[in-house]
Formats: structure tokens, sequence, C-alpha cells
């Protein structure tokens, strides 16, 4: 069903290419909610842990500009995979995502460390207009 959410990368983006030269890229998204106690106060309410699937350009994207701890908002079909472990016999599940849109969530994102100018060559010290 489609799904968006919200969350931190918990690991760095893992890309690979197919045998056909598609792009695949698989990564962790951890999502917490939050409610307020009886105090009035913040407090985590439950967390889950989403596997990310992106293709094509997506991934090689995704793969560019997302690493962990990066804030990011995942827009695409949720699912439940299902297995039988081979070892145990013990039925497991996982959640995932095959994303259509990932986007950096800036409202949370720590900014990366920013160049400052050297010097105002070629610019006037006070602005022309």
């Amino acid at each position: 069903f489609p799904s968006h959410d919200s969350g931190k990368v918990t690991k760095d983006v893992d890309l690979k290419f197919t045998s056909t030269n598609k792009a695949l890229a698989r990564f962790s998204v951890v999502t917490s909610k939050k409610k307020k106690d009886d105090a009035g106060n913040w407090v985590d309410s439950g967390t889950t842990f989403w596997d990310i699937t992106a293709w094509d350009a997506l991934a090689e994207s995704v793969a560019d500009h997302v690493s962990k701890g990066t804030s990011v908002i995942v827009i695409g079909t949720a699912e439940t995979q299902e297995w039988t472990d081979k070892t145990s016999g013990e039925k497991k599940s996982k959640l995932g995502i095959t994303a259509q849109q990932v986007a950096v969530a800036l409202k949370k994102s720590r900014p990366k460390a920013q160049s400052k100018p050297t010097s105002n060559a070629g610019w006037d010290e006070e602005a022309p207009f």
C-alpha cells in the first residue's frame, strides 16, 4: 500500500548493479512515534525499522546524497516480507518500502561543514543595490 514516512538512516546506503546494469540501493530507516505523557512531556511510544529499496536513477541519487544519520522522507509502497528461517524453522517478517521518492528532511538534518570565502575578489564591500 502507498506509504510515506520520515526517519533517520541507520547505516550507509548499499548500492549495487544487477546483471542487466540496473542500479539497486538498499538502506534502513528508523522511525519513532512520540506522544505526550501525563506530565505533558514528549516521550517515545514506539520505534520501527524499515528496509528501503530504491531502483535506477533514484538508487544512484540516494547513494550520492544519503548516508548514515541523514534524516529522510520516503514515499513508496510498503510491504511486509515474510519467510521461514532455514535453521530454526521459525516464521519471520520485516517491514519494507519500495521507494518512489526519497528526500532529505532539512528540518532535522545537521548542516555539513561550509566553506567560507577566502576573499571578496571581484566584489565591492557594499551590495550593488
